[in-house]
C-alpha cells in the first residue's frame, strides 16, 4: 500500500485518471476540502461562502448545498468565539440579565 501511494502521489489527480480510464479501471479523483475552495464546480454554485469571527476576521467556507426556494439558506455570522452567544442563548431559556451575571462572575459561564 506504501509503495502504491507514494508513486500516485508523483503524479497529479488527472494524470492518474487518465491513466487509469484509458486501462478501463472505473475510478473518480480524490477531492479534499481544501481545494473546494478553488474548483470551478463549487464557485459557479456559490457553495463557498465568506463569514466572519470576531477573533479570525473573515474567512471562507463551505455553504449550504441544498437548496430550497422559498426558504434559501444564506450565509451566516461565522463561528462565535468562546462565550460570545452564553447571554443570548441562557435568555432564551428564560435566564435574566442579573443571573446571567452572577453565572459569570462565579465561573460557570464564559
Amino acid at each position: 500500500m506504501r509503495v502504491i501511494e507514494d508513486r500516485l502521489k508523483q503524479k497529479s489527480n488527472q494524470h492518474w485518471m487518465r491513466v487509469l480510464e484509458a486501462a478501463g479501471v472505473p475510478c473518480g479523483p480524490v477531492n479534499y476540502r481544501s481545494d473546494l475552495y478553488t474548483d470551478p464546480q463549487a464557485l459557479a454554485l456559490n457553495l463557498i461562502w465568506e463569514v466572519g469571527n470576531r477573533d479570525l476576521g473573515k474567512y471562507k467556507t463551505s455553504g449550504h448545498p441544498i437548496r430550497f426556494l422559498k426558504t434559501p439558506a444564506v450565509p451566516g455570522k461565522g463561528a462565535p468565539v468562546l462565550g460570545e452567544d452564553t447571554a443570548s442563548v441562557l435568555r432564551q431559556f428564560g435566564y435574566r440579565d442579573e443571573e446571567i451575571e452572577r453565572l459569570k462572575a462565579a465561573g460557570i459561564v464564559k
